[in-house]
């Protein structure tokens, strides 16, 4: 059966049938974005918004990642800052063309929220990594950074600045090390 989950920036959203009209938790209508984009699962969140796992139904249920910029704010400047700097954001991606970097593939509003769709790329950020398997040998540092560093050249080279950290480090065994829910801007200059 297939699943969909609330885009409520307040709700828990777990996974629920698709055939659901409404989240049982928040009330609000359950929704494919643009008709395509069919929320699956939350992956996690911070003070600007959500990021969620979705399928592409116009791609056979292809995996992307939708973030979607639901502020916390109350403040009016600091609310319109954010929107500046979330769609400088969505602009900058769609210059990084990188097959290390996951692909803007979208950028709207609907609702009234502002939505970027991305690739998804599987596997586990380096946090994780580090967590499952300890220390890394000298090797698997080398590894890595040869992987990266050319990447960090490329967005270097185009005056992007990044948020470098080992969440935004994904690695793939079967493609390699890549940069994962890049934020190529600094929302955290917005302050309430």
């Amino acid at each position: 059966m297939t699943q969909i989950c609330c885009l409520n920036a307040d709700c828990h959203n777990p996974p629920i049938p698709d055939t659901t009209k409404f989240c049982p938790n928040s009330g609000v209508p359950l929704v494919i974005l643009r008709n395509r984009y069919r929320p699956v699962k939350p992956l996690g969140g911070g003070g600007f918004g959500k990021t969620y796992l979705a399928e592409d139904v116009d791609k056979l249920n292809e995996k992307c990642v939708i973030k979607q910029f639901a502020p916390q704010t109350q403040s009016t400047y600091a609310l319109k800052t954010a929107k500046e700097l979330f769609e400088q954001e969505a602009n900058q991606l769609k210059d990084l063309k990188h097959p290390q970097i996951p692909q803007l593939q979208a950028y709207f509003d609907e609702d009234d929220c502002l939505y970027l769709i991305q690739d998804f790329i599987e596997g586990e950020n380096l946090l994780i990594e580090l967590a499952n398997q300890g220390n890394f040998n000298e090797q698997k540092i080398r590894d890595l950074l040869l992987d990266l560093l050319p990447v960090l050249q490329i967005v270097h080279s185009k005056n992007r600045k990044i948020s470098v950290k080992p969440l935004t480090f994904v690695s793939s065994y079967l493609r390699g090390s890549f940069f994962h829910d890049l934020c190529v801007t600094n929302h955290h200059q917005i302050t309430s």
